[in-house]
C-alpha cells in the first residue's frame, strides 16, 4: 500500500520514541530528530508506510551505531506473555469452536507494538476478551482451505505477541508450518535471536526473512523466505507493518491484525481499532 502525508508525523513520533530508548545525550537526540525532520521530505508517498519506517529508522542506526535498542524491552514483553500463556490456553480449550478462538487469541496479541504506541494493558484486553469480533472475517474460507493445504507460512510480527501466535500455532494441526522472522532488529519485532525459549521452536519450523527491514524489498530476501513465500499454501502475515508491506504482493495472504490507525483502516474497510482475518480483495 501507499503512504498517505498523515504517515510522516506518525514516523516522526515513532522516531522520537526509538530515540528515547537509546542512551544518548539529549543534544544528539536533537540533531537527529532534526536530520530525520530534513531528510524525510526526500521520501516518496508512492512507498508504502513500512519502506518510510525503514528509511527513518535507517537515519537514526547509522547516526548512533546502536543495533538494538529495544533488546531488553524485547525481552521483558516475552517475559510477561509467557506469564499469562497458561490463561491463553484455557480460553482456547474452554471455547466452543478452538481454531477461531485461537486465531482470535493471536488478534489480541497485535495490542504490543511499541511502533504503534508506548503503551498496551494485556490484562484490559484479557478481560474484554468475549466482546472481541472480527470486523472483517475470512475464518470459514480460511477454514476450508486448511483441508486442502500442506504447508502454512506464518510472517510474525513482535516480540511478546509472539507467544500469542504461539497458541494458534499449537491449533493448527496436520499440516506443515513454518514461522518468519526477521533476521535483524527492528524496534520490537522478533528475530531469529528472540524466538528461542518461546515455545514456537516446538511447533513449528522457523526461517528467517533474510532481513530486518519492514519492507519485504524482493532485492534484500533470503532465497529460502522467497521460495517457500511462492509455495506455500497458506499465508498469513501477522500484524500492522506486514499489511502495509505485503498488501498486494500475494492476493491470497490472509491477513490477521489490528487496524491500529486511519490510513491502514481505510485501505482495509474498517474502524480504527478493528480485529481483522481476511484476504484482499475478498
Amino acid at each position: 500500500m501507499k503512504s498517505d502525508i498523515v504517515c510522516i508525523p506518525c514516523i516522526l513520533n515513532f522516531c522520537l520514541r526509538t530515540l528515547n530508548f537509546c542512551d544518548i545525550k539529549a543534544s544528539q537526540k536533537e540533531e537527529i530528530f532534526m536530520k530525520i525532520v530534513k531528510r524525510i521530505g526526500d521520501f516518496s508517498l508512492e512507498k508504502s508506510p513500512a519502506a518510510l519506517a525503514d528509511y527513518a529508522t535507517g537515519i537514526i542506526k547509522e547516526e548512533i551505531g546502536i543495533e538494538d535498542p529495544y533488546k531488553e524491552e524485547k525481552k521483558e514483553q516475552n517475559e510477561k506473555a509467557l506469564r499469562v500463556y497458561p490463561r491463553l490456553k484455557e480460553m482456547v480449550r474452554d471455547s466452543k469452536d478452538k481454531l477461531k478462538t485461537a486465531f482470535m487469541v493471536s488478534a489480541i496479541g497485535n495490542v504490543i507494538d511499541l511502533g504503534a504506541h508506548a503503551n498496551f494493558d494485556i490484562e484490559a484486553i484479557l478481560h474484554d476478551f468475549a466482546n472481541i469480533e472480527f470486523a472483517k472475517d475470512h475464518f470459514n474460507d480460511f477454514r476450508s482451505k486448511l483441508r486442502s493445504s500442506k504447508t502454512l507460512l506464518f510472517i510474525a510480527d513482535n516480540c511478546g505477541e509472539i507467544i500469542f501466535d504461539r497458541v494458534l500455532l499449537e491449533e493448527l494441526e496436520d499440516i506443515r508450518k513454518i514461522v518468519a522472522v526477521k533476521s535483524g532488529p527492528f524496534i520490537n519485532d522478533v528475530t531469529i535471536r528472540d524466538i528461542n525459549d518461546t515455545g514456537i521452536e516446538k511447533t513449528a519450523e522457523i526461517i528467517e526473512t533474510g532481513t530486518n527491514s519492514l519492507n519485504f524489498d524482493v532485492d534484500e530476501l533470503g532465497e529460502e523466505f522467497i521460495k517457500t513465500f511462492k509455495e506455500a499454501d497458506i499465508i498469513i502475515s501477522k500484524g500492522h507493518a506486514n499489511f502495509e508491506a505485503l498488501h498486494g504482493k500475494r492476493l491470497d495472504i490472509y491477513f490477521l491484525l489490528r487496524a491500529k490507525c486511519d490510513v491502514v483502516a481505510r485501505v482495509i474497510g474498517v474502524t480504527k481499532g478493528d480485529f481483522v482475518f481476511s484476504k484482499f480483495p475478498g
